[in-house]
């Protein structure tokens, strides 16, 4: 299992549905949650947009006592529109794992599929990745988009390799350059974060040394990739 790695994939499939036209950074989240207009929705979580999920600039702490699938009980959508900001959206830099759980349900809403096998369909299996990869599931239905991938350290090295080629494989494109360049630039200072203090933060994405980016899980599930000082890939 991945853990956080997880939101960097689902930060891909992102970029997918935006390079086939059926998403935007500027698209507000709540637009693909009908069901909101039953929830107590603040003016900021109303305005939140998807660029503002995908550097976790959303004005929100991390929130649950629980844990989310062990303990059947959470209605995370529903406890993530209802939450109540520290900031206005767009400022700083928040982990906030529920915001990433949500791009998934927005992913599998558009593409009627779980996110990793979107993201088989799109590229994956095409550049070498295991194709038994899986996620777990929450109480919801919907993947646990935030921390439940399963797939092997070699599929990072090969999702690694695909990102530091622009979205690039045999010479075929996959995925807009422009938004990958984005996804591995630092979108956010995170030096302000007391648990989170890196070289920044992009599209779910961390920043490294030598202007590299990182996906970290908390299990110690890590790729790093710096371009500049690479010779092998």
């Amino acid at each position: 299992r991945m853990n956080s790695v997880t939101k960097s994939f689902v930060a891909l499939a992102v970029g997918c549905l935006i390079y086939e036209g059926r998403l935007s950074l500027s698209d507000k989240v709540i637009d693909f949650f009908p069901e909101a207009s039953n929830f107590k929705v603040n003016e900021n979580q109303a305005n939140l947009t998807v660029e503002n999920l995908l550097t976790m600039r959303t004005g929100y702490r991390p929130v649950g006592n629980g844990h989310w699938v062990r303990d059947r009980k959470y209605n995370r959508i529903k406890t993530f529109f209802e939450r109540e900001p520290v900031e206005e959206r767009g400022e700083s830099f928040y982990y906030d794992s529920a915001g990433s759980y949500i791009l998934g349900v927005i992913v599998e809403r558009l593409t009627g599929k779980p996110f990793i096998e979107y993201l088989k369909d799109k590229f994956l299996i095409d550049i070498g990745f295991s194709a038994n990869a899986t996620c777990i599931f929450g109480a919801e239905g919907y993947s646990w988009s935030d921390s439940g991938l399963l797939c092997t350290a070699e599929d990072l090295y090969r999702t690694a390799k695909f990102l530091k080629n622009g979205g690039k494989h045999n010479g075929k494109s996959y995925i807009s350059e422009d938004f990958i360049k984005n996804a591995v630039k630092c979108q956010v200072d995170t030096s302000g974060s007391a648990e989170y203090k890196s070289y920044g933060y992009g599209y779910q994405i961390w920043k490294a040394s030598y202007d590299g980016f990182m996906f970290l899980g908390m299990g110690a599930q890590i790729m790093i990739c710096i371009p500049s000082r690479d010779r092998y890939i």
